[in-house]
């Protein structure tokens, strides 16, 4: 079971590809399936961040923004709840994609 991360800070770093918790199974879960493991992601949040809460929405959703070039708009809103949640420090800066929802997929408490 993950420990909860301390407040202020993302529990792993954006180049900790398979750290803990999650190790490699996560690393290759959110870069062979991201759309999936987005949806992943948007289910543990609840209906307040986006898509309903709904593994299946969030999956869908960024498929079709991914098509359109448009995913980093879904990645800022579940980013941007994330650090409020957390009073994590930050901008809306965006390195690639991948490797930032990898470190959101680690740091929720709970299964990965």
């Amino acid at each position: 079971m993950a420990v909860a991360p301390a407040q202020g800070n993302w529990s792993t770093g954006l180049c900790d590809w398979c750290g803990a918790p999650g190790g490699f199974g996560t690393c290759l879960y959110v870069m062979c399936c991201t759309p999936c493991s987005y949806g992943s992601l948007v289910a543990r949040l609840g209906p307040e961040v986006t898509c309903g809460g709904s593994c299946f929405g969030g999956c869908c959703c960024y498929t079709l923004l991914s098509m359109l070039g448009l995913n980093c708009i879904i990645h800022m809103g579940v980013r941007g709840h994330l650090r409020n949640k957390y009073g994590i420090p930050g901008g809306g800066c965006l390195w690639r994609h991948v490797h930032v929802l990898l470190q959101r997929v680690r740091h929720l408490p709970g299964d990965a």
